[in-house]
């Protein structure tokens, strides 16, 4: 892999509001907080799961979702839109849906790209990474892209030995600070220097990742002989903290305090496609299973949304 150049800005969409208010009540006892566990089940609905108590929320989002990343902050999803909507707002463009008032926005064109694998989102610094195919104009090209999200300027970060290999990356995530990224690649956990492109490898088998929005911890997630582990590393020194059994692992999501891990868990009494969410204390990992996800979740994970 080798890091590539600044490529055709791509054009950044008009805002254009989209839907009605919706306020989000919060419901919890004890130990509360100000966020939710959601699922997305398909077509529109968004299934929020509150951590504490049973009562669950269901939203309709503006638009179907194709690929998707939340914001740090947990107020904001960031998505392409699975069919075409309107002829400004059409699968090609990334969209911000803001939470709770369900606003949609076309915030950058994303036509040139050819295939998109996975989005990660640094909003407080406007950029993106894309891994994908990009038409540069006279090729396709593969890998990784960083995408400026004031302007829609593409730069081609890391390319691929071929574009069949940019199936090789499994996952990726931006720093809060919009300086690096980690990502896996053939299961190696890899610094990225958005900067330069240059790549530091930091330990091996894993497949999924994810930074904290804090800045001070990457969870890296493992799985292997049916069991799975999620290692916590410090950002500062990037060396491994601690290790942690953890559910299967499709995703890592990280709560707006940097406190709790999301995943997905089958807990006895469950139907095969009828998933629970655990949250787990990286303090600890002590793991917490939420009483209004108790088989109950489908379709894809979602992350954090806050209230």
């Amino acid at each position: 892999m080798r890091p590539r150049h600044w490529l055709p800005p791509v054009s950044v969409g008009l805002a254009v509001l989209i839907g009605h208010l919706i306020l989000l009540q919060g419901q919890g006892t004890g130990d509360r907080h100000a966020y939710f566990a959601a699922a997305y089940t398909g077509e529109r609905n968004l299934v929020l799961f509150p951590l504490d108590g049973p009562k669950i929320e269901t939203l309709l989002l503006p638009v179907p979702l194709g690929g998707h990343a939340n914001s740090s902050d947990a107020v904001a999803i960031f998505a392409t839109a699975a069919v075409d909507i309107h002829e400004k707002l059409h699968r090609n463009s990334l969209f911000r849906i803001d939470v709770p008032s369900m606003k949609l926005f076309s915030i950058a064109d994303l036509s040139r790209f050819r295939l998109i694998r996975g989005i990660a989102i640094s909003p407080q610094n406007n950029r993106a990474a894309i891994l994908g195919k990009y038409w540069g104009g006279t090729a396709v090209v593969c890998g990784i892209f960083s995408l400026d999200l004031s302007n829609g300027n593409v730069n081609h970060l890391l390319d691929s030995n071929d574009c069949d290999d940019s199936a090789g990356w499994s996952d990726m995530s931006l720093a809060p600070d919009g300086s690096h990224i980690v990502a896996v690649h053939r299961r190696s956990l890899e610094i990225i220097d958005l900067s330069s492109g240059a790549v530091k490898q930091i330990g091996q088998g894993f497949f999924k990742t994810a930074w904290s929005p804090d800045g001070k911890w990457i969870a890296a997630s493992s799985y292997s002989l049916g069991n799975a582990e999620t290692t916590l590393f410090d950002t500062a020194s990037l060396m491994r903290v601690r290790t942690f059994g953890t559910p299967v692992v499709l995703r890592v999501f990280w709560s707006p305090d940097s406190r709790l891990l999301l995943f997905r868990s089958l807990e006895a009494g469950c139907g095969p496609d009828e998933f629970t969410f655990r949250a787990v204390d990286i303090r600890n990992g002590q793991s917490r299973m939420l009483e209004s996800s108790q088989c109950r979740v489908t379709g894809d994970d979602l992350g954090w949304i806050a209230e």
